[in-house]
């Protein structure tokens, strides 16, 4: 019994010992994620860009497109409206390095200084360009599979909107294309718009 009651006492004053140890000790510093470490994480997540995948009403082209879209606007200008039969056209522009056709042929045809693409089968509008060697590729947003991914930005050539179309969403407006410097500010590149007069 005398050795139960001199072990029990020996570990209480051991325990006081560490406890009293412990309160001098400084707080304990748990490591933090490194700078390469976030940067990894970092090139992990830009490695996979998101892919946006899109086409025709037919399904006879098909076409896919990453990274970031620019210059995504509401545009008014009568060759568009004449191009899609609609009142005003979204386009959303993106790198030609990172547009692929995925499945069919576009149909081209030049007119008022773009090169605009077409499904041959079922006539859905689907890219332009301001030259055949262009840096970006501008896709009709409604020919994406979702839409609703891209959100326009403004509505440029409000000069040619239809009288019976009103604007409620509060964008800007341009009653042409946006100025050089509102494009320099974003860090787009402007596109080119020549006018010739609409045939009808």
């Amino acid at each position: 019994m005398d050795k139960v009651l001199k072990f029990s006492h020996s570990c209480s004053l051991l325990c006081e010992l560490l406890f009293a140890m412990a309160r001098k000790l400084p707080p304990i510093q748990w490591p933090s994620m490194t700078a390469s470490h976030e940067n990894r994480i970092q090139d992990h997540s830009t490695m996979k860009a998101k892919t946006i995948h899109g086409g025709c009403l037919c399904r006879a082209v098909r076409y896919e497109a990453t990274g970031p879209p620019c210059n995504v606007t509401h545009c008014h200008c009568a060759h568009c409206r004449r191009n899609s039969g609609a009142p005003f056209v979204t386009w959303a522009s993106f790198k030609r390095k990172n547009f692929r056709i995925t499945q069919g042929q576009m149909r081209d045809i030049w007119w008022a200084g773009c090169l605009r693409s077409f499904c041959p089968r079922c006539g859905t509008a689907l890219t332009f360009t301001s030259a055949p060697n262009s840096d970006e590729v501008n896709l009709t947003v409604c020919s994406l599979d979702d839409p609703r991914a891209i959100v326009p930005a403004d509505h440029t050539w409000v000069e040619d909107q239809l009288p019976w179309i009103r604007l409620a969403d509060e964008l800007p407006v341009h009653p042409q294309k946006r100025r050089s410097s509102q494009l320099k500010e974003k860090g787009i590149v402007l596109r080119e718009k020549s006018r010739t007069p609409e045939k009808r």
